[in-house]
């Protein structure tokens, strides 16, 4: 069953604010340490740090390059995923026409509440709910499967292999879905890795400036800060399924699920 991470359930603002606060106070740090460091010696010159400063910025910037592309990616392999789901739930649903009598309604019948509770799934993003629609979807797979399969044996033709076949894509598609969003995710220790550089950057980046001469701009500082962490939480939030940020439109589920509506209401 899906376990949903804790982090996922923090307001966008808080992260920003808290990303923000540890990229200030690692600058904090580092500007002290270097003020410091500077009261102690007697050429400062002779310990400049910039290159090093400059060469950890261009690591970090690579870092949060190659981190928002992955995440971007994600977002747009969630995206294809619902349109080619829409097809095959399409695609299944017409191909029942095919099938007897006896199972076709029934069938219909499942496979509109089966797009409806897919549609649900996104819409009501919510920890508690989540599991449950899982697995009611699951349990209607199997459902559908069972009557198909035991319409195929009754009726052993080309029609109920073509259904089989088009119920199986949904399964697949399910299971693609549930992988690219809950499974699909940026690893922890890419996190930890691109959280301790910031911080890394910061802190030499304010060290090196109380080295030399005691002094910084507070504006540059929390502009500086601000643009890391803003990048930093927009990454947060296009990794996280249930972000208004990285929603995927359904649109493409939605207007099957009104055709479905609209067939099922004809006499």
């Amino acid at each position: 069953m899906i376990s949903i991470k804790i982090f996922d359930n923090i307001p966008f603002v808080w992260v920003l604010v808290c990303l923000q606060l540890l990229v200030l106070m690692s600058a904090e740090f580092g500007f002290v340490l270097g003020r410091r460091t500077r009261t102690r010696i007697l050429d400062s010159e002779s310990i400049r740090i910039g290159p090093s400063v400059t060469a950890t910025l261009a690591l970090l910037g690579f870092m949060l390059a190659f981190t928002f592309s992955s995440v971007v990616g994600n977002m747009a392999e969630r995206r294809q995923l619902v349109l080619e789901e829409a097809n095959v739930i399409g695609t299944a649903y017409l191909r029942a026409d095919l099938l007897n009598a006896q199972d076709r309604e029934q069938i219909k019948k499942r496979l509109y509440d089966y797009l409806s509770l897919r549609v649900e799934l996104v819409q009501n993003y919510e920890d508690a709910s989540i599991p449950e629609i899982i697995l009611e979807l699951e349990n209607i797979q199997h459902e559908l499967w069972q009557v198909s399969v035991e319409s195929a044996r009754k009726n052993p033709t080309p029609v109920e292999s073509l259904f089989l076949q088009s119920l199986n894509e949904v399964i697949d598609l399910h299971q693609m879905r549930i992988a690219a969003v809950f499974y699909h995710r940026m690893p922890t220790i890419l996190w930890v890795s691109l959280l301790g550089l910031a911080i890394l950057a910061m802190v030499i980046g304010g060290y090196d400036a109380g080295l030399i001469g005691g002094k910084r701009s507070a504006i540059a500082t929390l502009t500086f800060s601000l643009a890391f962490s803003l990048i930093l939480s927009l990454i947060v939030a296009l990794d996280r399924p249930g972000s208004l940020i990285s929603m995927v439109t359904q649109n493409a589920l939605i207007d099957t699920q009104l055709q479905i509506e609209r067939s099922l209401k004809q006499p």
